[in-house]
């Protein structure tokens, strides 16, 4: 059986990861977004739009504004 104070120290370093994923995304998207000269799928020094990353960014948003709904009620 697993205890709480583990299942506590599991959902914190899932959360850290997940935390750890989104600044990369954002990274990555904020680099791609300013330049996007001469992008091809081909040449892996290029920069092009990463639709997989759109998910995560998503969801990401979601949270936030429910995080910041939570927030203003109480």
């Amino acid at each position: 059986m697993i205890s709480e104070r583990d299942r506590c120290e599991f959902y914190w370093q899932h959360h850290q990861v997940i935390g750890e994923y989104v600044v990369i995304y954002e990274a990555q998207q904020k680099s791609l977004d300013a330049n996007l000269t001469d992008a091809t799928a081909y040449n892996v020094q290029s920069r092009a739009v990463i639709q997989a990353d759109f998910g995560p960014m998503l969801v990401r948003k979601i949270i936030s504004q429910m995080r910041e709904e939570i927030t203003t009620r109480t």
